[in-house]
Protein backbone atom coordinates (compact mmCIF):
# COMPACT_ATOMS: atom_id res chain seq x y z
CA UNK A 1 0.00 0.00 0.00
CA UNK A 2 1.33 3.43 -0.88
CA UNK A 3 -0.30 6.71 0.28
CA UNK A 4 -1.47 8.69 -2.91
CA UNK A 5 -2.12 12.59 -3.10
CA UNK A 6 -5.22 12.65 -5.44
CA UNK A 7 -8.61 11.58 -3.36
CA UNK A 8 -11.29 9.21 -5.19
CA UNK A 9 -14.25 11.80 -6.24
CA UNK A 10 -16.90 9.72 -4.81
CA UNK A 11 -16.41 7.28 -1.90
CA UNK A 12 -18.50 3.80 -2.79
CA UNK A 13 -18.30 2.13 0.97
CA UNK A 14 -17.54 3.78 4.07
CA UNK A 15 -17.35 2.63 7.83
CA UNK A 16 -16.50 4.32 11.42
CA UNK A 17 -13.05 3.60 13.07
CA UNK A 18 -13.05 3.98 16.66
CA UNK A 19 -9.32 4.18 17.18
CA UNK A 20 -5.77 6.54 18.45
CA UNK A 21 -4.37 8.56 16.15
CA UNK A 22 -1.33 6.90 17.26
CA UNK A 23 -2.65 3.85 16.29
CA UNK A 24 -3.24 5.07 12.45
CA UNK A 25 0.36 6.40 12.41
CA UNK A 26 1.83 3.47 13.67
CA UNK A 27 0.02 1.11 11.03
CA UNK A 28 -0.72 3.47 7.85
CA UNK A 29 2.28 6.50 8.38
CA UNK A 30 2.30 9.95 8.82
CA UNK A 31 -1.10 11.46 7.47
CA UNK A 32 -1.21 13.34 4.04
CA UNK A 33 -2.77 15.95 5.92
CA UNK A 34 -2.44 17.59 9.46
CA UNK A 35 -3.79 20.61 9.97
CA UNK A 36 -2.16 22.96 12.04
CA UNK A 37 -4.34 22.51 15.31
CA UNK A 38 -4.53 18.84 15.27
CA UNK A 39 -8.03 18.38 15.01
CA UNK A 40 -8.09 17.94 11.39
CA UNK A 41 -6.47 14.48 9.96
CA UNK A 42 -6.28 12.93 6.25
CA UNK A 43 -4.71 9.56 5.23
CA UNK A 44 -5.25 8.76 1.49
CA UNK A 45 -4.33 5.09 0.73
CA UNK A 46 -3.61 3.00 -2.55
CA UNK A 47 -3.78 -0.50 -2.59
CA UNK A 48 -1.81 -2.98 -5.17
CA UNK A 49 -4.90 -3.80 -6.96
CA UNK A 50 -5.85 0.18 -7.86
CA UNK A 51 -8.35 0.24 -4.71
CA UNK A 52 -8.09 3.55 -3.24
CA UNK A 53 -9.22 4.70 0.95
CA UNK A 54 -9.28 7.35 2.90
CA UNK A 55 -9.37 8.02 6.67
CA UNK A 56 -10.35 11.32 8.23
CA UNK A 57 -11.65 13.42 10.68
CA UNK A 58 -11.80 16.86 11.28
CA UNK A 59 -13.33 17.97 14.51
CA UNK A 60 -13.63 21.41 16.09
CA UNK A 61 -13.38 22.39 19.50
CA UNK A 62 -10.18 21.63 22.06
CA UNK A 63 -9.84 18.18 21.08
CA UNK A 64 -6.17 17.15 20.99
CA UNK A 65 -4.79 14.32 18.91
CA UNK A 66 -4.98 11.88 22.02
CA UNK A 67 -8.52 12.83 22.40
CA UNK A 68 -9.69 11.78 18.31
CA UNK A 69 -10.81 8.51 18.55
CA UNK A 70 -13.68 8.31 15.72
CA UNK A 71 -12.53 8.40 12.48
CA UNK A 72 -14.03 7.72 9.36
CA UNK A 73 -13.18 5.56 6.34
CA UNK A 74 -14.30 6.07 2.71
CA UNK A 75 -13.44 3.73 0.05
CA UNK A 76 -14.13 3.14 -3.27
CA UNK A 77 -14.58 -0.65 -3.44
CA UNK A 78 -15.40 -2.94 -0.37
CA UNK A 79 -12.05 -4.62 -1.02
CA UNK A 80 -9.99 -1.13 -0.07
CA UNK A 81 -12.32 -1.08 2.92
CA UNK A 82 -11.78 -4.28 3.98
CA UNK A 83 -7.83 -3.78 3.93
CA UNK A 84 -7.92 -1.16 6.39
CA UNK A 85 -9.97 -2.90 8.38
CA UNK A 86 -7.23 -5.53 8.20
CA UNK A 87 -4.53 -3.58 8.71
CA UNK A 88 -6.09 -1.68 11.56
CA UNK A 89 -6.73 -5.20 13.40
CA UNK A 90 -3.95 -6.77 12.44
CA UNK A 91 -2.10 -3.33 14.41
CA UNK A 92 -3.77 -3.56 17.24
CA UNK A 93 -2.89 -7.35 17.60
CA UNK A 94 0.59 -6.33 17.45
CA UNK A 95 0.90 -3.04 19.33
CA UNK A 96 -0.17 -2.50 23.08
CA UNK A 97 -0.31 1.13 24.08
CA UNK A 98 -2.65 4.12 22.66
CA UNK A 99 -0.70 7.46 23.45
CA UNK A 100 2.15 7.26 21.41
CA UNK A 101 3.90 4.76 18.93
CA UNK A 102 6.96 5.27 20.75
CA UNK A 103 5.44 3.69 23.80
CA UNK A 104 3.89 0.84 22.06
CA UNK A 105 5.57 -2.71 23.55
CA UNK A 106 5.54 -5.70 20.77
CA UNK A 107 3.51 -8.55 22.07
CA UNK A 108 4.14 -12.26 23.01
CA UNK A 109 2.44 -14.66 21.15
Amino acid sequence: MTVVDPAFSTAQCSSDLHTSAALLISVFGQPAHAGAEVTSYRWQLAFEDGSQARIFTEQSGAHSAATLLCWRVESDCASALARVQQAMQAGADYYEGTLHPELFIRRNG
